[in-house]
């Protein structure tokens, strides 16, 4: 069957750092991630002036999720990212009546998604582009990545020095499942943008057994977003990796006028291309 990811024709948008060209293709890649359920009181505060709610499972348990990609090769150029990302909806809609189910439905096609908390790369045009076209809350680091055989560890540098977190597990089969194609909630310039990530990847999906984050650095604001939420003692819920994930970023759309405060890290300086 065609791959239809990477059809169709590339607009060129600028930003500060020069043009580039929408949607995003990420052809080769390898991703990490883990799902967690989070006491919905945790969560809400740190969504705050958003305009966006965190959406609860049995319990009043929200999901949180954290990912890490090693992008090797992309349409804006190979680089390493790591997210933070809980399930939102936006306070103007109703409550889905399937709830998170609804996370099962095709993105254009639901109102949950995931509102990104932090989001570092390892170079300056993926983090331009992200602050600039969508509004991500990104930042500039190292963030190692290693996936094999034998398993994973994953880090996320601190840019001053030392490390912010990092992630690691054994290499277990589990069963294979499709990826979570992506709708992704945004603030840019007084307005909501919901942003679709078309995704074919199949991944091995396990439990927590062996897996392990540790935090290294407590006053980073991804640091203590972390610990706030209680993720260093928390088993994830489940786990994804994979080293066959290619997937398209599509231009945002506007949903919505919301007037958010300033994202994180919007007046941190360009540095220096990072190490992978």
């Amino acid at each position: 069957m065609q791959n239809t990811l990477f059809s169709g024709v590339q607009k060129h948008v600028s930003t500060s750092l020069g043009d580039v060209a929408l949607p995003i293709f990420y052809y080769d890649v390898s991703l990490v991630q883990a799902f967690y359920l989070v006491d919905k009181k945790k969560v809400a505060p740190m969504l705050y002036g958003t305009g966006l709610l965190p959406v609860s499972t049995f319990r009043n348990q929200a999901v949180v999720g954290i990912s890490f990609f090693e992008y090797r090769d992309t349409s804006i150029g190979a680089y390493n990212e790591a997210g933070l990302g809980v399930a939102v909806k936006p306070a103007y809609y109703d409550s889905p009546p399937l709830g998170l189910l609804e996370l099962l439905k095709a993105p254009r096609k639901r109102h949950i998604g995931f509102y990104v908390l932090d989001l570092p790369v390892t170079t300056n045009a993926a983090c331009t582009a992200g602050r600039e076209l969508w509004g991500y809350p990104k930042f500039v680091t190292d963030i190692p990545f290693r996936l094999d055989d034998n398993g994973f560890v994953c880090s996320v540098a601190n840019p001053r020095g030392g490390n912010i977190f990092t992630i690691s597990g054994k290499a277990k089969r589990g069963i294979s499942l499709p990826v979570m194609e992506l709708l992704l909630y945004s603030n840019l310039r007084g307005k909501h943008l919901r942003t679709v990530v078309d995704i074919e990847a199949k991944a091995h999906s396990t439990d927590s057994r062996g897996f392990q984050l540790e935090l290294a650095e407590r006053d980073h604001p991804m640091a203590v977003r972390l610990r706030e939420l209680g993720l260093a003692d928390k088993r994830p819920a489940l786990i994804q990796t994979t080293s066959r994930f290619q997937s398209r970023l599509n231009p945002g759309e506007v949903c919505g006028i919301w007037q958010a405060p300033p994202i994180p890290y919007a007046d941190e300086p360009a540095t220096p291309d990072r190490k992978s």
